[in-house]
């Protein structure tokens, strides 16, 4: 079946288990996560929801930013962007929240894939997003070259053990 389902936006692990009531068991062949997950506070929470809403043997299939490794320019900027932007979280740590919440990676989909031409762009400024241009400014200020900071996505796709 293909349709949409919102999941709950969750902050805190609390306001999650009352809202899982709104999802409907078991309706859907896939669950798309796309786009910035990193805005969420606690993705291991939305990690958790995502199997609800799918019928046994349904698809997680995700693009989501993060960084490379915990090399110490994308350790800088993991904190600088944690106290600044949102938290930020390397396709490691991201692959162990999936592990943890029962997902199984299919290789070779799943896998982190380097876009360094974000940096590229940030550099010049050319984003209508300007919040990672102060990290960016603030990396250099400390030392630190911002191309050396492992950006890119994990794309995957999952299913539930």
């Amino acid at each position: 079946m293909i349709g949409r389902v919102r999941l709950p936006r969750c902050n805190s692990f609390k306001q999650t288990r009352r809202d899982r009531r709104s999802v409907k068991q078991e309706d859907y062949d896939a669950l798309v996560l796309a786009g910035p997950i990193v805005e969420l506070v606690e993705p291991a929470v939305l990690f958790g929801l995502a199997a609800a809403p799918l019928r046994p043997g349904g698809k997680l299939i995700g693009i989501i930013p993060c960084l490379r490794d915990n090399s110490p320019e994308s350790r800088e900027f993991m904190q600088l962007a944690a106290s600044s932007v949102w938290p930020y979280y390397t396709a490691e740590e991201l692959l162990e929240m999936l592990s943890e919440a029962g997902w199984k990676m299919e290789p070779p989909a799943s896998r982190f894939v380097a876009i360094p031409r974000f940096n590229q762009v940030v550099l010049k400024g050319e984003p209508g997003f300007r919040g990672f241009a102060g990290i960016f400014e603030q990396l250099m200020a400390d030392g630190y070259d911002p191309a050396e900071v492992g950006w890119g996505e994990l794309r995957l796709v999952a299913t539930m053990e």
